[in-house]
């Protein structure tokens, strides 16, 4: 196992966990951290998924290399997980998801980004409404914080229906 680790003006700003490929060998993510687009006061350097370490650890294999991708991830920021699961959308390769303990929130955004899912005995997605703190403001600013969660909503539904099989409807 090796490690990537990045670095913002001298301070550790996250790592990917990965194997190398070999030969025909997939490349290996390891998505087991709090998804966040830097790193903040809450997060743990050492175990947390930046959308621009995502974008280098692809930069770092060929496009047409297939991925497994492991999860135990409790989530993390709504336009991170959309970043990542971008980025593994236009990943060329074959990619299969692992969830070896957690994929929740964001993580299960991610997830679905894979063209083959497995779920461990004992491990868990789990997916809810979209979420925020707002604590200031007025009418008129929580007006636009509940139409930003009501469209973020829609997006997070559109890419869980993109997924469902047939009988489930979007309701």
């Amino acid at each position: 196992m090796k490690k990537m680790l990045f670095y913002e003006k001298g301070k550790p700003c996250g790592h990917l966990e990965y194997n190398e490929a070999i030969g025909t060998e997939p490349a290996t993510l390891y998505i087991y951290g709090v998804i966040t687009p830097e790193i903040g006061w809450f997060d743990d350097p050492d175990t947390a998924v930046l959308p621009k370490n995502v974008a280098e650890f692809l930069k770092e294999i060929p496009n047409d290399k297939d991925l497994n991708v492991y999860f135990n991830s409790p989530g993390g920021e709504i336009f991170s997980g959309f970043a990542i699961y971008s980025q593994l959308k236009r990943h060329g390769g074959r990619k299969v998801g692992y969830v070896d303990g957690l994929a929740a929130s964001a993580a299960s955004l991610i997830l679905l980004a894979c063209d083959e899912i497995i779920i461990s005995a004992g491990s868990n997605v789990m997916i809810h409404k979209v979420r925020t703190s707002f604590w200031r403001g007025t009418s008129n600013d929580f007006a636009q914080v509940i139409k930003r969660l009501e469209k973020h909503e829609e997006q997070m539904i559109d890419i869980y229906e993109s997924r469902a099989v047939e009988s489930v409807t979007r309701e």
